[in-house]
């Protein structure tokens, strides 16, 4: 018996009987795909992933910011904080000037390292976009590419992950330790 064929069922209603042809054989619905889709699916999920990575890469720049700025945080050569996010988080947390200002020197930094990890996450996104995209073109060639793409962005994921862990993990284990 070949379960690639069509299949009738017949439905009871009431008093009548609807009949239906069922097909096991997949339909394409809607339109092909299209290269842009591929592109921006592929490069959202690496969009995405950089978040969770950048939240870990701010916790472990923490304690770098704290070592190589500690000359700065013990005596801070200006009171209150510059930026207006960070003056009003001090406001809420009710810190002071020094406070907020030694807040402020360690959340630069921190930020520049997230910065850093997000343009590279995006940056190793973009072959596995780009592969993608030219596979919904030619899917005979577009294959190998995308595998290969998909390989550069998980590598350069998963290092960054494990640098980023490894070396926050160290710099805590100093900073708490000393």
């Amino acid at each position: 018996m070949d379960h690639a064929a069509s299949v009738a069922s017949i439905t009871a209603r009431g008093s009548g009987y609807t009949a239906r042809t069922v097909s096991a054989e997949p339909t394409q619905q809607g339109k092909p795909p299209r290269p842009a889709k591929a592109f921006w699916g592929r490069f959202a999920v690496g969009h995405f992933l950089a978040y969770p990575v950048c939240f870990l890469t701010a916790a472990g720049a923490l304690p770098y910011a704290m070592i190589l700025r500690r000359d700065e945080l013990l005596n801070p050569g200006r009171a209150g904080a510059r930026t207006k996010i960070v003056a009003d988080a001090a406001r809420d947390l009710k810190l002071t000037a020094i406070e907020a200002a030694q807040v402020e020197l360690v959340l630069e930094w921190a930020m520049w390292a997230c910065i850093l990890v997000f343009v590279v996450l995006h940056l190793a996104a973009l072959p596995w976009s780009f592969a993608a995209a030219a596979a919904v073109r030619h899917p005979e060639q577009g294959a190998a590419a995308s595998k290969r793409g998909f390989r550069i962005f998980a590598g350069t994921a998963a290092t960054t992950v494990v640098l980023v862990a490894l070396s926050g993990t160290a710099g805590w284990i100093w900073v708490l330790t000393r």
